[in-house]
């Protein structure tokens, strides 16, 4: 594969805006050099990478007008219990790497995550990721060597509703989203107007929370209750009738050169 050091050759471009790139695996990119090459992006998007390294915590990189940075799934490191209130003063989303060191980290960190989601002039909504170096940390379970679960909800993520701000860990995965129950760091809001976009914003927030398996449920589960849970959902979809089996025969528009009518049936032993 071809390899190209992006870091290198676009070092210099200092009007560059924004970088968007995902999943890709022939580029190189060196968060230092992004940031001493490209000191006016506001937009940083470096998702699925694996090519993309740096430290986080190092000296030298600041990006004093950036609005979105996402390193998720990056091999980028760093020590999260460094970051300050005062880091990315412009930024509204932080997506940062695998650089939880555990579970116990996350206490230690939420004031900040917290500070940074209430600072008047940007508001910056953060997540973090578990590294996969934690002793916290699990792969999604397999029996005979096909994966049977869901990814396990190892993304500790700020959320604001309203004036309330508060955290949950959830999973990254689109069509199947699964979270812990959301911790409130502020008081219920009292004025109507605030109770009102509160209750609004929790709607979205778990919108997509429809078959939600962590209901209920403060923190990821054990190695070993994780999978019990994965095999629960494997047995329950093994015996969920299929459709045809649940609607019976199924009758769709169409021309059969036997039919006496302009349909066709889906379903039935008839021949």
């Amino acid at each position: 594969a071809i390899e190209w050091d992006v870091s290198a050759n676009l070092f210099g471009i200092k009007s560059l805006l924004s970088l968007d790139i995902k999943h890709c695996e022939s580029l190189k990119f060196d968060l230092a050099s992004l940031a001493e090459g490209m000191p006016n992006l506001e937009n940083l998007v470096l998702e699925s990478n694996p090519r993309a390294f740096g430290d986080l915590s190092g000296p030298g990189l600041t990006f004093p007008n950036l609005e979105v940075l996402n390193l998720s799934h990056c091999k980028v490191i760093g020590d999260v219990e460094l970051l300050a209130v005062t880091d990315f003063p412009n930024a509204k989303q932080l997506h940062m790497p695998k650089v939880l060191a555990s579970f116990a980290q996350s206490t230690r960190i939420l004031h900040v995550l917290a500070g940074l989601a209430k600072r008047h002039t940007s508001p910056c909504i953060t997540t973090v990721q578990l590294s996969e170096q934690s002793s916290d940390f699990y792969g999604i379970a397999e029996e005979r060597g096909y994966k049977i679960g869901h990814v396990p909800p190892f993304t500790l993520e700020i959320v604001k509703a309203g004036p309330r701000v508060g955290w949950r860990w959830t999973n990254t995965e689109k069509y199947e989203k699964h979270s812990c129950d959301l911790i409130w760091l502020d008081p219920m809001p009292l004025g109507e107007n605030d109770v009102s976009e509160f209750n609004e914003a929790v709607q979205l927030l778990e919108a997509d929370l429809e078959d939600n398996l962590y209901k209920g449920k403060c923190a990821p589960l054990s190695k070993d209750a994780y999978h019990d849970l994965c095999r629960e959902e494997e047995e329950k979809r093994r015996l969920e009738p299929s459709i045809f089996e649940s609607f019976g025969s199924l009758w769709l528009p169409g021309y059969a050169d036997d039919a006496d009518d302009d349909t066709m049936m889906i379903g039935s032993d008839d021949e």
